[in-house]
């Protein structure tokens, strides 16, 4: 059967002790919508927060050819949500934190789970595909944001974080991200000050990284001490 997007019906969502039973679930109800994927999730007080990027139009049409419709699906717009469930009253509450499109979100590794600040998200092109055409460093606490550019004809890829040893704050640290220059069809990584989002290092690769959506950063102590 065709997967279709009811309009009508609220989204719900499961909250669970981690340890605890399955008949210990609460669920909240919000308006509907269609998530792909999540920031952080916490406990502050009696609530529970959830920091999203939620899908606005979750079935594209696509017009002007066969393939239309199926590249559709790979298009995004995307807002920066965040709920919070009222574990005292069952009450949800969900506001809307920015109108621009950005998705593949991260934070500092060792808050996840935990109150964070800072959500650094790649921000999407309008080309007819997904294309990432910059960054998003999003500030939770003051609701400000900060946006960096590959530049024309530069595409990136998720942009992990990298704390810098010694590190003195939440954004202390390093935006990697792998960057596809279609102008000479050339690939580099680029190293970005995540506090000030300047560019402090470019590693021009060898060959052509194809374009991709997903990266991560791992610590070199951890690739040399075995993954664990």
């Amino acid at each position: 059967h065709k997967i279709i997007f009811n309009e009508e019906q609220p989204a719900r969502f499961g909250v669970i002790p981690r340890r605890g039973a399955a008949e210990e679930i609460r669920w909240f109800e919000a308006e509907p919508c269609y998530i792909y994927h999540v920031v952080n999730s916490y406990e502050q007080d009696d609530e529970i927060v959830l920091d999203v990027c939620r899908v606005m139009k979750p079935e594209p049409s696509g017009e002007g050819g066969p393939l239309a419709r199926m590249l559709s699906y790979l298009r995004m717009d995307a807002h920066l949500y965040r709920y919070r469930f009222d574990l005292a009253t069952g009450r949800t509450r969900e506001d809307r934190l920015d109108d621009d499109n950005t998705e593949f979100p991260l934070i500092a590794g060792h808050l996840v789970g935990r109150p964070h600040r800072y959500s650094y998200n790649v921000h999407i092109s309008a080309e007819k595909t997904l294309l990432f055409d910059g960054l998003v460093k999003y500030d939770l606490s003051n609701g400000s944001r900060e946006r960096f550019d590959f530049g024309p004809g530069r595409w990136g890829s998720e942009t992990p974080f990298a704390q810098r040893t010694g590190r003195t704050g939440e954004d202390d640290g390093y935006l990697l991200s792998f960057v596809q220059d279609e102008r000479d069809g050339r690939s580099e990584v680029v190293i970005i000050d995540a506090q000030t989002l300047d560019t402090v290092g470019r590693v021009r690769l060898p060959q052509r990284v194809p374009i991709g959506f997903h990266a991560t950063w791992v610590r070199g102590d951890r690739l040399t001490g075995g993954l664990r």
